[in-house]
């Protein structure tokens, strides 16, 4: 999140999903995808800013712009696989992924002066 009162302005050009050490989870490359598994509790898809995440960097196809003295923050969505949770299941927390952010500072164009 850029605070408000940034005076610069930055983009956010593309996001870095990776399976941490020992990771169990696994993306889809979308919703239908998703919601085709059965059998893993562990498979997500998820959608940033308009595009499917997948393993790997994921450019944007439209970069997010934060003009500077603004906040905005990146559009969410997505779907878990529709596996039945079993029963012995404990309520364990398990890093998912690790997720980095690519940012650029969103220089003005400059106008040449006639």
């Amino acid at each position: 999140m850029v605070d408000k009162d940034s005076s610069v302005g930055v983009k956010v050009t593309a996001v870095k999903f990776e399976i941490p050490q020992n990771g169990a989870w696994k993306l889809a490359a979308d919703d239908t995808a998703a919601l085709k598994i059965m059998n893993d509790a562990r498979t997500v898809a998820i959608k940033l800013n308009g595009d499917w995440m997948q393993e790997g960097v994921n450019e944007f196809t439209n970069p997010l712009v934060v003009e500077k003295n603004t906040s905005k923050a990146l559009e969410l969505d997505g779907s878990a696989s529709k596996s039945e949770i079993p029963d012995d299941a404990k309520g364990l927390y398990e890093k998912a992924f690790d997720v980095t952010y690519t940012l650029e500072m969103d220089k003005a164009e400059v106008t040449p002066v006639p």
